[in-house]
């Protein structure tokens, strides 16, 4: 959907959050964000103009791996997307998977903790709910005569908008669901998305270590299954 003229073309959260308006009010059930920021730039006003009980909202984690929060992927109502790396191997399903390098997670400094997440050493909310394909995707250019590369959670968090929304679940998935649905994920073991994890304090270092991961926490590479 075209972004509504002087709004949608600004990385300035209103600007964005105001595309998002426009996109409900003319009936979408589920959005896809893939632009963000540090949460501690962001006004109340900004956070509140967010939340659109009834439809879906999916978030890039962002692309500079563990660190702060990203919002509005931090928001409750949004499903936060991290990103994985394909590599072909000899398996039946002829790829490896691993965590994403750049891959956004990390810990809110300022949103309490849902009640759908029990992770331990974050007390706050988690980065990210899942994960998808950011690494190395194949991209064609039409206007420049073929076929290219890009990486990114902009990427990932579309991915997982599609799928919800071919899966007939668009308005109705939320963080909370997806959570609920563990079972119908794939935990990706290997890799992590910050080279000093290990200074993680408090015990955190599943927010970046793949093999960590918290089967009733959040903030690791969590494919679905059917992606």
């Amino acid at each position: 959907m075209p972004a509504p003229r002087g709004r949608g073309d600004s990385p300035n959260f209103p600007d964005p959050a105001a595309t998002e308006d426009t996109a409900v009010r003319l009936g979408a059930k589920i959005v896809t964000n893939s632009h963000g920021g540090r949460e501690s730039g962001v006004s109340p006003a900004s956070a509140s103009s967010y939340p659109h009980p009834g439809v879906t909202t999916v978030v890039s984690a962002g692309d500079a791996g563990y660190t702060a929060a990203s919002f509005p992927a931090v928001l409750p109502d949004a499903v936060a997307v991290g990103g994985t790396t394909l590599t072909r191997d000899s398996s039946a399903r002829g790829f490896a998977e691993s965590a994403w390098s750049p891959g956004g997670s990390g810990c809110s400094a300022y949103v309490a903790k849902p009640a759908w997440q029990q992770d331990s050493h974050c007390r706050n909310r988690t980065v990210a709910d899942v994960a998808a394909a950011a690494g190395q995707l194949a991209i064609h250019f039409p206007g420049a005569g073929g076929w290219g590369t890009a990486d990114g959670t902009s990427a990932s968090a579309p991915f997982v908008a599609g799928l919800i929304a071919r899966a007939g679940h668009a308005g109705t998935t939320t963080a909370a669901t997806l959570y609920a649905g563990a079972a119908h994920f794939f935990d990706v073991t290997d890799g992590t998305n910050n080279r000093l994890c290990g200074g993680v304090k408090g015990g955190g270092d599943y927010l970046c270590v793949a093999r960590l991961r918290r089967a009733d926490g959040g903030g690791h590479a969590r494919r679905p299954a059917g992606l």
